[in-house]
């Protein structure tokens, strides 16, 4: 039985009775951040998993206990399931094909960019989002970090002065993704371009990507140039790095002071003007970390939006202005590419 499309909301439910959710993929995602966090928020049961090997399949009974319900077909499961939520972790040549499904039952999404792995789908995925029913939350987490959440807030405040320039730097070794044909921007930019906007509450007028052929198919560097009018922002990607360990750093500079703050250490710096020695915090996500930084915010958002009948931060028109910076335009905004 699959939920009613008019009902956007378990409000009215027994505040006693956990969600029932169900995972659709059980990968590293799905087991190490997905399966902690719900569990840890504590307002959810996991009832069901849908994984395509019989061997994903025995590590979810496993970790979940024998009265797991398990599926290898996705349609199945939504039409024998009575379900709250769905949490979608899948391989992104497969995203596209499952989240239509679940848009389709009109159950609540939780779900990880990008939403198509062909960029041209991209802007025809954005409408089914916009049109869908039910709850639809992207899970890009980064802007649910706490030391994230500081920098957004004192920039906004005005501890800053005028904002006048932003930059964020991406540094890891993880490679070129082998299951899209997306250029390395357009896979990241919902999780990375969103945390630039945040800082100054708004979407920029234009945006200048870098990526030349060579490093279309390489996939592994890009830079982005984002122009919000008073406000310069740059971004530069590259997951091909040295570094011995991943790297994300917000930096943001104003009329009066600056502040840097360090995604996966929680470092957050600032210093203004009269007082030029750096105050340094250490702020630190829910803890243990499932998954990445944000995981255990990002999900509290969406189970607070499921039970009060609202939307998350990361709704389907966020998602809509964030999954491609040159692959979709809405109504009233102007932005534009410069491939070199």
């Amino acid at each position: 039985m699959l939920m009613n499309q008019e009902v956007l909301s378990v409000a009215s439910a027994d505040k006693a009775a956990p969600l029932k959710v169900a995972l659709i993929g059980y990968g590293w995602w799905g087991a190490e951040a997905y399966t902690p966090a719900i569990q840890q928020d504590g307002r959810a049961e996991i009832v069901a998993v849908c994984a395509r090997s019989e061997a994903t399949l025995d590590k979810a009974r496993s970790s979940l206990g024998d009265s797991l319900r398990l599926y290898t077909c996705l349609t199945t499961m939504l039409a024998e399931e009575t379900l709250d939520a769905v949490f979608l972790a899948v391989p992104d040549k497969l995203r596209e094909q499952y989240l239509l499904q679940v848009i389709q039952s009109g159950v609540p999404t939780f779900y990880e960019p990008p939403i198509s792995h062909e960029a041209a789908r991209i802007p025809i995925m954005v409408d089914k989002l916009l049109s869908a029913p039910q709850l639809l939350h992207g899970d890009t987490e980064l802007v649910y970090a706490p030391v994230f959440a500081k920098a957004f807030e004192c920039a906004q405040r005005g501890l800053l002065g005028n904002i006048r320039h932003i930059n964020l730097r991406l540094n890891s070794s993880w490679g070129p993704s082998t299951d899209n044909g997306l250029s390395l921007m357009n896979n990241i930019a919902p999780w990375y371009i969103d945390v630039i906007c945040r800082v100054v509450s708004q979407l920029p007028l234009r945006v200048m990507v870098f990526e030349d052929q060579e490093y279309i198919q390489a996939r592994t560097q890009s830079q982005a140039v984002l122009d919000f009018g008073k406000v310069s922002a740059t971004f530069r990607a590259n997951i091909a790095s040295a570094a011995a360990s991943d790297e994300t750093v917000l930096e943001v500079y104003g009329t009066e002071g600056e502040l840097t703050a360090s995604y996966f250490t929680g470092e957050f710096r600032v210093r203004v003007k009269g007082d030029q020695d750096w105050r340094s915090e250490q702020i630190d996500p829910t803890l243990p970390i499932a998954g990445w930084p944000g995981m255990h915010e990002s999900v509290k958002d969406f189970f607070d939006a499921l039970l009060s009948g609202g939307q998350t931060q990361n709704n389907p028109v966020r998602m809509a202005q964030l999954c491609a910076p040159y692959g979709y335009h809405r109504k009233g905004q102007t932005s534009g590419a410069v491939r070199s």
